[in-house]
């Protein structure tokens, strides 16, 4: 049996393979008992009792071939080998179909990875404490065929085997999503009871402790009894994590910190923001929120898979985590659409106020709108949200917010007619409103005028729209004309009356 040096170089492969199993010993959804003639028989979901033993037999039989050869190597101080990573291998191969045992349907998708690793682990650990009927007490299928109600519960537990009535396992058996969901309350109410099979003794608890999966990925520089073996990191517990998890979420933070600082650096977002876009800095610019969406990626998986963080820290790290990197997913989204835009208005040379600058804004930011929504609505199902809930009751809430913003809407509305159609463009001279000056800018709710006094006047779209606008173009009128034709009339009381006159009304 040969064993593996500690080598300053790892190949490619080799990496992928430690990888792989760093994922397996950490638990992740931890794969069911086949035979080795049959390594893709799936487990036996017939009836109650198959399952249940299909279960225990198929955790069992990987814990063996997987975990017993981890322990002999930290007690006799040794390296792993070539023979050992074969057995975890297989290990991998015989177990692969006992997690569609359990009924994982309620458990966020976000939260599936560590859930689904700590409730197979857990469930072994409840069932090797409770008292399991003889065989003969467990219903099979034809016990099960001649029973209305097709659930079973083990006697004295509230742990629960029910048939799937729909979709493609339609007629199998297994632990309900309601039992899966209880699993760690049912652990945490047996945990200190003893044992009444041994066979997967303290799995759950060494597997929270030791820092397995950190052993594995040093394994080429480090012995890895070094890093399992008994010490004052594994050995003390603060807020119920080891002392070493601690360590190693702060050496984390720190590289996170500096990763994104990195990235940060690469995007030039410090240079002066007084030098004018350029299509290169443009896109340089979205370094930034790339860099917070890949290490935010890679806090949750190393903290989750290799640091291993367990119970509530688990939770709170995986929240937010997926939440901030939703946020930054949505950062980036938003980043992006709007350098496409500018790109174009750039590469394009038009002008950055004109209309036709305004315009392919606005496309980019509809299409831009859509991807976010969308983003948000996988991000919040990810981490289980009822997404669409909150969809309709946006939907009752933005209809009575229509109402309420009419005048704005019909801004809006204004606007887009006014980019689409293009009375005028920017630097014409107009008359509109009552008002006369040269176009500077064209909003998404209102236009702004330079009148010859130098100020500036903003008039909202939908009045545009609703009145006359008189263009000159480029050149100012020859005589500019006056916001109220009466206003230039002798207000005399005999100049009124004369008025009076031309109208063919009667003198007093």
């Amino acid at each position: 049996m040969r064993a593996i040096r500690y080598s300053p170089h790892m190949s490619m492969g080799r990496l992928l393979k430690t990888l792989t199993i760093i994922v397996f010993v950490s638990g992740l959804q931890m794969t069911a008992y086949a035979d080795d003639a049959h390594p893709l028989k799936p487990i036996d979901t017939s009836s109650p009792r198959s399952t249940l033993k299909g279960f225990i037999k198929g955790s069992t039989e990987a814990y063996k071939m997987a975990f017993e050869p981890i322990k002999e190597h930290i007690n006799n101080k040794q390296p792993f080998t070539d023979e050992d990573f074969k057995a975890i291998e297989k290990a991998i191969v015989l177990g692969k179909q006992t997690g569609r045992a359990l009924d994982f349907s309620k458990i966020p998708p976000a939260m599936l990875a560590e859930a689904s690793k700590k409730t197979f682990i857990q469930l072994k650990e409840v069932l090797d404490r409770v008292d399991i009927p003889p065989d003969s007490e467990i219903p099979d299928a034809t016990m099960m065929a001649s029973l209305e109600l097709k659930r079973w519960t083990i006697p004295n537990t509230e742990i629960t085997i029910a048939r799937i009535d729909s979709g493609d396992r339609m007629g199998e058996y297994v632990f309900t999503a309601e039992t899966i969901e209880r699993v760690p309350e049912f652990y945490d109410k047996i945990k200190d009871l003893p044992y009444k099979m041994t066979m997967t003794e303290n799995w759950y608890k060494e597997r929270s402790r030791l820092p397995t999966g950190i052993a594995l990925l040093l394994r080429n520089y480090l012995p890895p009894h070094l890093i399992l073996g008994e010490n004052f990191l594994t050995r003390y517990i603060l807020f119920k994590q080891p002392l070493w998890r601690w360590i190693a979420i702060m050496i984390l933070v720190v590289l996170s910190y500096l990763f994104i600082f990195l990235f940060n650096w690469l995007s030039g977002t410090r240079n002066n923001s007084n030098d004018p876009d350029t299509i290169p800095s443009l896109w340089r610019a979205l370094l930034r929120p790339l860099g917070f969406v890949i290490t935010t990626l890679l806090f949750s998986k190393i903290a989750i898979d290799v640091i291993h963080v367990s119970d509530s820290l688990y939770y709170f790290f995986n929240t937010a985590s997926w939440t901030v990197f939703y946020l930054c997913i949505t950062w980036l989204t938003w980043s992006f659409g709007e350098t496409v835009a500018e790109t174009i208005i750039i590469s394009e040379r038009i002008k950055t106020t004109s209309i036709d600058g305004q315009v392919i804004r606005f496309v980019a930011r509809l299409v831009t709108i859509a991807a976010v929504i969308s983003i948000i609505i996988t991000g919040g199902e990810q981490i289980g949200l009822p997404t669409y809930s909150v969809i309709a009751s946006l939907g009752v809430g933005g209809l009575a917010f229509a109402l309420a913003a009419q005048q704005t809407l019909a801004n809006l509305l204004g606007s887009l007619i006014i980019m689409f159609e293009k009375p005028f463009s920017i630097g014409d001279c107009v008359h509109v409103s009552n008002h006369s000056g040269i176009v500077e800018d064209v909003g998404f709710r209102s236009i702004r005028l330079k009148t010859k006094t130098g100020s500036l006047v903003t008039i909202p779209s939908s009045q545009i729209v609703n009145g006359a606008v008189e263009n000159y173009g480029h050149h100012s009128p020859t005589t500019e004309p006056d916001p109220d034709p009466h206003l230039n009339e002798d207000p005399s009381p005999q100049a009124i009356e004369d008025e009076g006159t031309d109208a063919d009304f009667p003198k007093a």
